[in-house]
């Protein structure tokens, strides 16, 4: 019910917006997460037995966040935002110490990998395509540079023994 709320206000408040404050869609998403953070942030401080509501808050949260991108940037930029917010919320989740976190981060990944591949590849207009130095390998670079910084959190995480039995992979 939670999340059909949260769906559902910002379903309707994107479709009045959208004719005359289209520009401003993406801020709009960024402080509809930053609500949610804070409501996340208040229902795990005030209760610590059970953390689900603010986990749930936050998920939702993430997703607002992780909406921010195709609601205010087009093309190549989403998926290399995209890339980028995986990166930092692997690095949140590190420094947090929330696994629940580092898994979101490697779905919000794996959904810049799949639109890396499923978007940013075609080329449409071959005459005016530039071969080496265009957007889709700027993209390309971000995505493949945001998994070795990943790989490099995880590498550090081992190294320090602050991997759960999960994500320590047998080793």
């Amino acid at each position: 019910l939670l999340a059909l709320n949260a769906a559902w206000f910002y379903g309707w408040s994107y479709f009045l917006l959208v004719n005359d404050y289209e520009p401003y869609l993406g801020l709009f998403t960024a402080l509809l997460a930053a609500v949610y953070v804070f409501l996340a942030s208040v229902a795990l401080t005030t209760k610590e037995t059970d953390r689900s509501l603010g986990i749930f808050l936050g998920a939702i949260a993430l997703v607002f966040l992780t909406l921010v991108f195709p609601v205010q940037f087009s093309d190549h930029w989403v998926t290399m935002a995209w890339a980028i917010e995986a990166a930092d919320i692997l690095y949140v989740g590190f420094l947090i110490g929330k696994r629940e976190l580092r898994y979101s981060a490697f779905a919000v990944f794996g959904i810049s990998v799949v639109r890396l591949l499923a978007e940013d590849t075609a080329i449409f207009n071959v005459a005016d395509h530039v071969a080496l130095f265009n957007a889709r390998m700027m993209a390309y670079l971000v995505v493949i540079a945001s998994a070795i910084i990943m790989q490099g959190l995880y590498v550090r995480a081992r190294d320090q023994g602050i991997l759960s039995d999960g994500e320590n992979n047998g080793s």
